[in-house]
């Protein structure tokens, strides 16, 4: 097509450039790239947690003394990895207790059952307790499966701030807790 610029003429000799583009292939091999890059990653944290892991002799006892000297600098991650043990080994507890709980309800419907008669006044009692232990365990179960899952979340948790975060709000929580219980007991 012939234009005119400054009263001259000029002639595009471009041809023309077919410029589609399959954005579907486009997406998925933006996928496949994140995805590669995650795993990467992933595979990148492990091989650093695994050298973090270990630790010499040497190293140990280079540690050791300058703590007892008082020379050893210090970010606050010896005291979070404490605190996060500490919590670790409270949610694992109640996580055990929780299966202690499961095991004890069991055994309430186990001899519920086996102790079932059949009169109409008990059968109704005896079902109902039944359905009530039933719900229970389920209710048991599913608290002890958090807790065990919040116990494995803290142990490998590294940041300082949320480790001091959680441990203040399940502090806060326990002195709801008692100060309900206090006032509760007052009123009755």
């Amino acid at each position: 097509m012939p234009k005119k610029k400054n009263n001259q003429t000029v002639i595009n000799n471009i041809g023309s450039v077919n410029m589609e583009i399959d954005y579907d292939k486009l997406a998925e091999a933006i996928v496949k790239a994140q995805a590669k890059a995650e795993k990467q990653k992933e595979i990148q944290e492990l091989q650093n947690e695994k050298e973090s892991d270990k630790l010499s002799v040497r190293e140990t006892f280079k540690i050791i003394g300058a703590i007892i000297t008082n020379k050893a600098k210090s970010n606050g991650t010896l005291t979070s990895v404490f605190i996060g043990g500490i919590m670790s080994l409270f949610f694992n507890f109640f996580a055990i207790c929780g299966i202690c709980l499961l095991i004890l309800d069991i055994y309430a419907i186990i001899v519920t059952v086996k102790n079932f008669s059949w009169t109409f006044n008990t059968a109704i009692a005896n079902i109902f307790s039944i359905i009530i232990f039933f719900i229970a365990g389920i209710v048991i179960s599913i608290i002890s499966f958090i807790f065990r899952a919040i116990a494995n979340e803290i142990k490998k948790e590294k940041d300082r701030n949320y480790i001091i975060a959680v441990f203040s709000a399940i502090v806060a929580f326990v002195a709801l807790v008692l100060s309900f219980m206090d006032v509760i007991k007052e009123v009755i």
